[in-house]
């Protein structure tokens, strides 16, 4: 009896456990943005690329952190180099030659990991023009080819509750040796 308790004891303590940090829910604050893709641009192995196409706005209540991002569906070959997050957006824009990028149209940028997004209501209360947190990201080509960012994954938290979206954005990034005839990289086909 007292071995049949103690494995009881366990079941219960890593059901606990595992209900206690819960699997991360897909309908928290944060809408997941549509679908996209665009363009292809030309880049150089071992030089990062800013993709900045990226718009999060949080439509709750509470302050969502980010907990991570990475990319999914994405080859090897094309690497995260680093995740930003800036809040005074300016004007769209959704590629820049270099990372970080030098461009001011994002406002000041913190690091993606710990950024905390305030919810829209906060933000009216403020008078906080609603324009959304750009998510910045730095895309490195790891080998000469044409590569496909598939999309990435957003992981965050809500009042302790972890949620998750994830995101198709295609974006081509062609190396030197793989461009077009005219020096274009033109977007692959899904």
């Amino acid at each position: 009896m007292t071995r049949l308790r103690a494995v009881a004891a366990l079941m219960v303590l890593a059901l606990t456990g595992c209900t206690s940090l819960g699997m991360a829910s897909t309908d928290g604050p944060i809408p997941t943005p549509d679908d996209h893709g665009y363009g292809g641009f030309p880049v150089t192995v071992g030089e990062p690329v800013t993709d900045y196409f990226q718009i999060l706005s949080n439509h709750g209540d509470k302050p969502a952190r980010i907990t991570s991002v990475e990319l999914i569906d994405t080859p090897r070959q094309l690497k995260l180099v680093d995740a930003l997050i800036g809040g005074e957006r300016t004007e769209n824009r959704q590629f820049e030659p270099q990372f970080p990028p030098t461009h001011s149209s994002v406002g000041p940028l913190v690091p993606a990991e710990g950024a905390v997004l305030e919810p829209e209501a906060a933000q009216e209360a403020r008078g906080v023009p609603l324009t959304g947190y750009v998510l910045v990201m730095g895309l490195e080509a790891t080998e000469p080819g044409t590569w496909v960012r598939g999309g990435y994954r957003v992981s965050y938290e809500v009042a302790g509750r972890p949620y998750e979206l994830e995101v198709v954005a295609e974006v081509t990034l062609c190396t030197d040796d793989f461009l077009e005839a005219d020096g274009s990289c033109p977007m692959e086909e899904s």
